[in-house]
Order: structure tokens, then C-alpha cells, then sequence
């Protein structure tokens, strides 16, 4: 009686719900009722995101959106760079010294779930190539996962226009020659 017993479960699994039954028999063998306790261990992986994520939903230059699921519950810090800026360090991105980014941001992320969301705050060049930075880190800031890179070109959204109208250069009797400038790769 009075006596503070201790014992060791082994073989559990990090982040494994468990249950432990007792019961007490004196030694007359008489049984005290069942007392069931519930525990779970902490989940001490290191923060991912699952195969085939993060990936980009849309990549306009005025809305880029990326479809991002952690192998677990965490924190998520991004920031979106132009394509050949240096990248940002963990301390870069956990203090928000992000000087020259386009997009930042930190959000709750849940296991296994999928989140979409926004990543610039300004509107983008067209067709040009940005790199997004996304890292993982656990609520008490413990495990941190690798930071993750994912370059996308955004879209191009306006129709191109003439520079320099068409003007007949040579006529021929089966084809007319003409000289022309686009503001961008198209076809006349």
C-alpha cells in the first residue's frame, strides 16, 4: 500500500493513440473495478508535404495559387521570389526579413488535408518564371522540415497588339509580302 509503482511500454509508434487498463487484486484476490486511461505519443516526425504536393492550381499574374498537404499538423511560411533571387534562410522566413519577395505569408496547415491558397501579394509579370519558397514547422517549433522550392512561370493574359502596322513590302502573284511588329510571340 502506498507504494509508487512504475512500469515501460515499449514498441509504440510516434503520434499512436493508446490505452492502458488496471486493475488492482489484493492478496486475498479479491479485484478492484477496471480503470482504462487513454494516451497518445507525440508525434515527433519531421514535418513533409505528401507525394505529389505542393503543387500550383493557377498561375496568373494577378491571382497564383498553390495546392499544398503536410504529413502532419504544423506551420507553414512561404515566400515567392523572381526566378535567380537568393533564397531565404528558415530565420529569413520565420522573422519575415524577406527583402525582395512578391508574397509571404504563414498559415496553419492539418495533416493530411489540403490547403489552396495565394501566394503573391502584387500582381506578377506575365510569362515570367517566379520561385516559391514553402517550409514545414511543427507547433513547438521542434521539427522543422527541408524548405521547398517550387518554380512556375505565370500565365499570359493579354492578346498581343501590333508595334508596327502591316505595310506591303512586295507583291507577287500568288503572295503579298508584309512587314509587321507584336508586342509579343504571336500569328498573323
Amino acid at each position: 500500500a502506498d507504494t509508487l509503482t512504475s512500469g515501460n511500454a515499449t514498441g509504440l509508434v510516434s503520434d499512436g493513440t493508446y490505452y492502458i487498463s488496471a486493475v488492482l487484486v489484493d492478496g486475498q484476490g479479491k479485484r478492484s473495478p477496471v480503470k482504462v486511461t487513454a494516451f497518445t505519443t507525440p508525434d515527433n516526425s519531421v514535418p513533409a508535404f505528401n507525394t505529389g504536393y505542393p503543387r500550383m492550381t493557377q498561375t496568373k499574374p494577378d491571382s497564383s495559387w498553390v495546392l499544398v498537404m503536410p504529413n502532419k499538423t504544423c506551420k507553414l511560411y512561404y515566400a515567392l521570389y523572381p526566378a535567380g533571387a537568393a533564397a531565404p534562410t528558415p530565420d529569413n522566413l520565420k522573422s519575415g526579413s524577406l527583402s525582395g519577395n512578391v508574397g509571404y505569408g504563414v498559415m496553419d496547415v492539418t495533416k493530411n488535408v489540403e490547403a489552396i491558397f495565394g501566394v503573391n501579394d502584387v500582381t506578377l509579370g506575365e510569362q515570367t518564371t517566379y520561385d516559391l519558397y514553402l517550409w514545414l514547422v511543427d507547433a513547438d517549433g521542434m521539427n522543422k522540415g527541408a524548405i521547398t522550392k517550387l518554380s512556375f512561370t505565370t500565365s499570359d493574359e493579354t492578346p498581343p497588339y501590333f508595334t508596327m502596322a502591316p505595310t506591303v513590302n512586295k507583291v507577287a502573284n500568288n503572295s503579298v509580302g508584309l512587314t509587321f511588329g507584336l508586342s509579343e510571340p504571336g500569328t498573323v
